[in-house]
């Protein structure tokens, strides 16, 4: 999936990307902000060292305030642990 992002990013020079990590509601609030903006990151540096300009890009960590599933229940705290990659141009 990430390759077929980088190409899009790469035909869309001028467009810029927000990435958002998240995780569940396990651990502390603060942990959880930190691992997320970890998360973001690492998406982030993975897209620039195939060729994407950083410059287009802002990683990040939201932590567990905005779930997808309900944290109750571990297939949805699964799903919440993720990142999302957004055009915002």
């Amino acid at each position: 999936i990430l390759q077929e992002i980088i190409s899009y990013m790469k035909k869309n020079p001028s467009s810029k990307f927000r990435i958002e990590g998240h995780t569940d509601s396990i651990g502390s609030y603060s942990a959880n902000r930190i691992l997320s903006q970890k998360r973001a990151s690492e998406v982030k540096a993975y897209l620039v060292s195939n060729g994407v300009s950083a410059s287009n890009l802002e990683a990040i960590g939201f932590g567990e305030r905005k779930p997808i599933e309900s944290n109750m229940l571990k297939a949805g705290r699964e799903i919440n642990r993720r990142v999302e990659i957004i055009q915002v141009n």
